[in-house]
């Protein structure tokens, strides 16, 4: 139904002249936002890389951090441990240009690495797009948070676009969420921006709006920067995170979803087009993936399955509850009142160690304890002590060779905690109506296409992994990179139509 709608410039065009890669899925089980921007341009999973979640605790710094956090610059890559491909080039082409802009700073920061400039993000507080210390700031931002303000869309009607005669997906059912006026049906009104400055940056970051201005902002960014207009290779990084934003609000097969992405669908006709003029199709390589998938909403697929007359198992993960489940089978082990648990960062539990050390208790004999409680709770698949995956121990038992190595791929040692948990199919953590963060298949799958100067038409059914984009791009342009986890791309380009250094 989506390709009745769209623009035959935009997803179709990509699909119809470029590469589509119809199987990719990440191999690897945290599936969130940190990890899975880390992994797109480095090549490598999160037991390389070493962004095992949004948030983690670092046992070597021996303090929880954000996943781009810099004590001394606020905001930066320094937690990435492997150079991204961007990184590689400006090694070997000093005169190459790498930036980054998205509506997240983990998304701008993670995909570009440590030597890229610009890299921006949006920050409604601030006003617009802001970056770090770490980088240095264009002395062009200011006049492009003047010149094209978040705030021109306040008072704005978001209307639906597909035609109910095309039976649009889903609307207004139990278990979606809302935007701030409370409506889950369309048209969607933007708050008044001078009134409600909260509402209507929280609203403006799940419209379509955001993704113009986003894309507005980065032809800025290719204009000042004079990105691929010389014989040097750049490199600029998208991240649209509306998509994410919106999907947890109302969940992957919500009518606002469908909209948003055949709205997304115009913009990327009109970045095409964009390209095609300023840089030449022969002279660019476009890429579209994502850093993860996403799961239904629980409550939506559980009365679905019940309308057709099947049941389908559905539900969610409560913090409170592991925390309540642990503290049970260790205080039951060791005794007293206390609780065990000093952090808990899906998929990682991080117990009390300076409580261990009191008790005399061995934190690797509280982690094992602790995981087979888990295992009890209905929802729990997997419970596992980190220290296994770290030490090359056998998995849980049950569970299947490919999942088990989906996890270890998902693991850092210093930064994972004692237990790593994942919840079963269709079951997810906390109360957001849709998220992900899961092994399941619905949660690594992505779609992978390449469009551009010698990139052959055709669909591609391999079974590929966004890891393997950064070797890729490193094969084309003799780069050199590390030990990764991707490997190239069963893509031949077309030599005499390949973009030569833009």
């Amino acid at each position: 139904m989506f390709a009745r709608v769209a623009t035959p410039r935009g997803f179709n065009r990509v699909i119809r002249e470029g590469a589509w890669f119809s199987n990719c899925s990440f191999r690897y089980a945290s599936m969130m936002t940190g990890p899975g921007h880390a992994t797109l341009l480095t090549g490598c999973y999160p037991h390389r890389h070493g962004i095992p979640a949004n948030d983690f605790c670092d046992a070597s710094a021996n303090r929880c951090l954000y996943c781009a956090e810099d004590t001394v610059h606020g905001r930066s890559p320094a937690l990435l441990r492997v150079p991204t491909i961007g990184d590689a080039l400006r090694a070997a082409s000093p005169l190459s240009k790498v930036a980054a802009i998205a509506i997240k700073d983990r998304a701008a920061i993670l995909m570009s690495g440590t030597s890229a400039y610009p890299v921006l993000w949006f920050d409604a507080q601030a006003g617009g797009f802001v970056t770090s210390t770490y980088y240095r700031t264009p002395p062009w931002l200011g006049l492009l948070n003047s010149s094209m303000p978040f705030t021109r869309w306040t008072n704005h009607t978001w209307r639906a676009g597909i035609p109910d005669s095309l039976s649009p997906a889903i609307d207004n059912v139990e278990g979606e969420g809302a935007l701030t006026s409370g409506r889950r049906t369309f048209p969607h009104r933007m708050p008044d921006a001078a009134t409600a400055a909260d509402d209507y940056a929280a609203d403006f970051v799940r419209s379509p709006f955001s993704v113009t201005y986003l894309f507005d902002a980065a032809r800025e960014v290719m204009r000042r920067e004079k990105l691929g207009q010389d014989s040097a290779t750049d490199i600029l990084c998208i991240g649209v995170s509306t998509t994410d934003m919106l999907g947890h609000t109302f969940g992957p097969d919500s009518r606002e979803v469908q909209e948003l992405y055949r709205a997304c669908d115009s913009t990327l006709a009109n970045y095409i087009d964009y390209l095609d003029d300023v840089v030449g199709r022969q002279h660019y390589v476009l890429v579209i993936t994502s850093d993860h998938g996403v799961a239904p909403i629980p409550e939506v697929i559980r009365r679905a399955s019940e309308a057709q007359g099947v049941e389908i198992d559905a539900g969610r993960l409560r913090r409170a509850e592991l925390i309540r489940v642990i503290d049970s089978a260790l205080n039951g082990r060791y005794g007293g009142g206390a609780s065990w648990v000093r952090e808990v960062h899906e998929p990682a539990i991080y117990l009390n160690h300076a409580l261990c050390e009191e008790r005399s208790v061995d934190p690797g004999q509280a982690a094992e304890t602790a995981a087979q409680a888990l295992r009890n709770i209905h929802g729990v698949q997997i419970a596992i002590p980190t220290a296994h995956i770290a030490t090359g121990m056998p998995c849980q038992d049950s569970i299947p060779a490919e999942l088990c190595a989906f996890v270890r791929a998902a693991v850092d040692a210093d930064r994972s905690g004692d237990i790593v948990v994942f919840p079963r199919r269709y079951w997810i953590f906390g109360s957001t109506p849709a998220t992900h963060g899961t092994p399941h298949d619905y949660d690594r799958h992505v779609p992978l296409m390449l469009f551009g100067g010698g990139i052959p038409a055709g669909t591609i059914a391999a079974d590929v992994s966004p890891a393997d984009i950064a070797p890729t791009l490193a094969q084309w342009l003799g780069l050199r990179l590390g030990d990764v986890d991707g490997v190239p791309l069963p893509l031949t380009r077309t030599e005499e139509t390949a973009p030569e250094g833009r």
